[in-house]
């Protein structure tokens, strides 16, 4: 099943058949970054984990790059290409203390062109997506009406403001 959201942000939600023991304390979150529906190569990711920089991968001819992110802590991650507008996630790893296994997840980000943005330039550097444990579907997932909001909010003039 494939989720694609208004901030063209698209998360697969498919089986994998990597489940992930809770004492091994990571998700592996696997991102892969397209544009136009078509997978790119030379981007950045900036990962920070509560505020503070841990990682940063310099842009290679990779479309694809797996983060292993500790349980039970906050992320965010930036994702910058040339030419694009960046793209920013908040991750929660945090987990129920009956949960023992999850699954990986897969992360599918579309850039777009840098272009002026619209709407409420507040909102500008939100993230696009937060992604937190969904008790109802026993694994991580992204929450969707945040995704819907934030894009009103950065692409259109409200007429309540």
């Amino acid at each position: 099943m494939h989720h694609r959201f208004a901030l063209l942000l698209v998360c697969s939600t498919l089986t994998l058949a990597n489940l992930r023991a809770q004492d091994e304390r990571f998700l592996a979150f696997q991102l892969q970054v397209e544009a136009n529906g078509s997978r790119v190569d030379h981007f950045a990711v900036t990962v920070f984990k509560g505020n503070e920089q841990v990682a940063q991968l310099e842009p290679s001819e990779h479309d694809a790059c797996e983060l292993m992110l500790e349980i039970d802590a906050d992320y965010s991650v930036r994702i910058t290409k040339p030419g694009s507008r960046d793209k920013l996630l908040s991750i929660d790893t945090h987990l129920p203390a009956e949960v023992e296994r999850y699954k990986a997840y897969p992360c599918v980000v579309e850039m777009e062109a840098a272009q002026p943005l619209k709407g409420d330039p507040f909102y500008h550097d939100f993230p696009v997506a937060v992604i937190r444990w969904d008790t109802a579907s026993n694994s991580f997932e992204h929450v969707g009406r945040y995704s819907e909001e934030i894009r009103a909010l950065c692409t259109e003039r409200l007429a309540s403001r």
